[in-house]
Formats: C-alpha cells, structure tokens, sequence
C-alpha cells in the first residue's frame, strides 16, 4: 500500500511540474488602436513593446476609424481592436466572430464653441447646429443628451456646399474644423480637442459640463470605448490573451495616474496617437477618470445601459447576446 501511495505522489509530482515548465504562449498578437482615448490607454504597452513596430510578441497598429478597424478584425488581419462601444456591438449582432475584453473609455468628450455664439447651458443650444463625426460614439451622446433635455438643435456632419465641402467621418477629422475654425459648435473627443485649441489659429474654448449633463439624466456612464478580439484567437490562445489584458490594464491605470503626466504624455507622442507633448499633457489631465479598465459583469451591466440608452436601432436592433461578453 506505502509503494503504490509513494508512486501515485511521484505521479502527480511529476505531473505537477509538466504543468508549470509549460512555456507560455508566445504567438504574435496583431492589436489594433484608434488615434484616441483607446490609444492613449495603451501608449505604455505600445512604447514598452518597442513601438508601433512588430515586435514577435505584438504587432500595434493605428487606425483612424473604428470601422475601418473592425473590418480588418473581421477578415483576420488582426487579432484584438479597440473600437467604439456601439461599433463593437453592431459587428457582433452582423454575425462577426468576436468578443468584447473590457471597457477602456469613459466620458471622454467635450463641447467647443467659438466667439460667434454664447453657450451657458444646453437651452442654449436650441435651434442651433452642432457638427460633429459620423462614427463613433460623439454623435450617440449628443443625440441622447439633446433628446432628454428636450432640445431642437441640428446634428450635422459635413460643413459647406459643393466642391468646398468638408464631411466629418471620423473623430480625428475633426481637428481640422476646429483649427480652420469652420464650425461654430462642435463635438469632439478630449484628446482632439485640446490637440486642436494648442493651435494659434483656433478661436474655439469648451463650455458646458457634458459629464454633469450625463449624470442628472442618465443612471450610466459614458462607455465610449472598449477592446475586442475574435473569440476564435480567444479559444486558440487563451494564456496569451489573459496575459495581454494583465499587461493592458497595467497601461491604463500608468497613463490615467495624473503624477505620470510628463513620462506618460511622452509615450502618447512616441506611440504617434497624439502629434505634441503640451496638449498630450493636457488632454491626459482632462483624461484622468476617463481611462478606465472595466470587465467582468460591470462591464457588461454598463453596456446594456448605455446601449439601451443610445437605442438598439444603432446596433444592429437588438442587444448583443451573453455570448459577445468575455468571460475568464
């Protein structure tokens, strides 16, 4: 009896130590980012793994819309995305194979006006126009906010007529309204905001609280921002995956810390997701309870509500069933 209990310990012993001399999961992870909140969560990790350059454990590549980005994910050209959360949800519900990782972004927008018109408050803006991109979560807000404080105003997204006309289609084209000062009133992300009014020409200063707006209507946070990854590399590589959150929750909470601001606004301009280091810094302040790593069942609870919120019509009309949320 001693011999056969002595042999089943060596057994698990050795069993034991298969286990733990298993190497790691070294596949390549092709990660795209936006030139936003979601690149600025990740600026560490990008400057850490070397750069935008293909390293073998990551390749980091920028993109400027999340459609454009999702698009890619869905032809497997990359591996994990980080896009706009309804942009997620609506490939999800178009039968693209993906799952959602974590939340990345929150309440990262603002409104800008010039010295054409006075804004003191949202009744302000009634009758008025408001331009802002035709992706991303920007329009989603407004319309949202707009609605339920009962205001008529007019969401536009191309400014002028003809062959001088300008359309917005992503967030990062708004910049050049802002700095060209085409545009009375906008809506932007913070991160291109700040970039934009460090320009001598810019005439444009954010007014109106759109987080304190949110809040007195809306029992939910912005979520404009999440990570995703096809849930077939999900089954295939699932220590590479958890070892890459491990790290990317590591990023967010560096660049969202205010006392990394100087070292952490210079890995946002070597990471190429913002162009100079003083609206880096400032954006990155403004920023500071916006980049934020959720998962889990909080982040799914926060999802169904800022999609019932936003409407399902702009995700496909329906939610995304349990199976678009990862779990570990």
């Amino acid at each position: 009896m001693k011999k056969i209990i002595a042999t089943l310990l060596l057994f698990v012993t050795a069993l034991s130590m298969l286990f733990a001399c298993t190497p790691p999961d070294d596949t390549q992870i092709k990660v795209g980012f936006l030139a936003g909140p979601t690149g600025i969560g990740m600026a560490k990790m990008i400057n850490d793994h070397g750069g935008v350059d293909a390293t073998e454990q990551y390749d980091f590549i920028k993109y400027t819309a999340p459609n454009t980005a999702m698009t890619d994910l869905k032809a497997g050209n990359i591996d994990f995305a980080c896009v706009s959360t309804e942009v997620a949800a609506k490939f999800f519900n178009e039968g693209t194979d993906l799952q959602v990782l974590a939340i990345n972004c929150l309440n990262s927008i603002c409104l800008l006006t010039n010295d054409n018109v006075t804004v003191d408050t949202i009744a302000d803006l009634e009758g008025k126009t408001i331009y802002t991109s035709m992706q991303g979560t920007p329009k989603l807000i407004l319309k949202a906010l707009l609605d339920s404080y009962g205001v008529n105003a007019t969401i536009a997204h191309t400014i002028g007529e003809g062959d001088d006309a300008i359309t917005i289609n992503s967030p990062d084209q708004i910049a050049p309204v802002i700095v060209q000062n085409k545009a009375d009133i906008i809506l932007a992300p913070v991160h291109v905001a700040y970039n934009a009014m460090a320009k001598p020409s810019a005439k444009h200063k954010i007014t109106l609280d759109i987080d304190a707006l949110w809040d007195a209507k809306f029992n939910t946070p912005i979520a404009m921002g999440c990570i995703v990854a096809r849930k077939s590399f999900i089954e295939e590589h699932p220590v590479a995956v958890e070892n890459f959150l491990k790290e990317y929750k590591s990023s967010i909470e560096y660049m969202s810390n205010t006392e990394n601001n100087e070292t952490a606004a210079k890995y946002i301009i070597n990471s190429t997701v913002l162009p100079e280091l003083e609206p880096a810094k400032g954006a990155l302040l403004k920023l500071s309870d916006g980049i934020k790593y959720i998962d889990g069942e909080e982040m799914k609870n926060i999802l169904i509500n800022i999609y019932g919120v936003y409407g399902v019509n702009t995700i496909g009309g329906k939610l995304p069933s349990d199976d678009f949320y990862y779990e570990k």
